[in-house]
């Protein structure tokens, strides 16, 4: 009976150093994303380990964008970017056996200056002042007009 009980123990301290140890990414961020100014941006990354790690979000050298961020489940969310937003985040995964980072460099691209007007069935329009120019709009049941102009400054 004892030499049962010997070898049980030496087979649960086996197992034991078989599955505990660091995470191990299953998902990890692209070393570099190129969102749209003004946009929402989301990127996720995953981890297992045992104990089961907890996944969380850092931006080095500079606090995470206030009022504008959120992180979870490995989830990282960032709303109405805008260029200062840029910089080199990390997706930290963490358990008792230590931590595992995966950078990301994110470089925020400005958007074009210009005008958006959308008209759908309900304005009632028939003109915008752009740049010096007159452009008259006439709705005759359409349900949704575009108009872009991008000034390419």
């Amino acid at each position: 009976m004892r030499s049962v009980t010997l070898l049980l123990h030496c087979y649960l301290h086996y197992l034991h150093f078989l599955f505990v140890g660091l995470p191990i990414f299953t998902s990890t961020p692209p070393s570099l994303v190129t969102p749209k100014e003004l946009t929402t941006f989301r990127e996720t990354c995953q981890a297992v380990g045992f104990p089961p790690p907890v996944l969380s979000w850092t931006r080095l050298g500079m606090p995470m964008p206030f009022g504008k961020t959120e992180v979870k489940d490995g989830s990282l969310t960032i709303k109405n970017l805008s260029l200062a937003d840029g910089g080199v985040y990390e997706c930290v995964a963490t358990n008792s056996m230590g931590k595992k980072k995966a950078r990301m460099n994110v470089a925020v691209q400005k958007q074009p200056k210009g005008v958006l007007l959308t008209i759908n069935k309900t304005t009632r329009f028939f003109g915008v002042f752009i740049s010096a120019s007159l452009i008259n709009v006439s709705v005759v049941q359409v349900s949704h007009i575009m108009i872009k102009y991008l000034n390419k400054q």
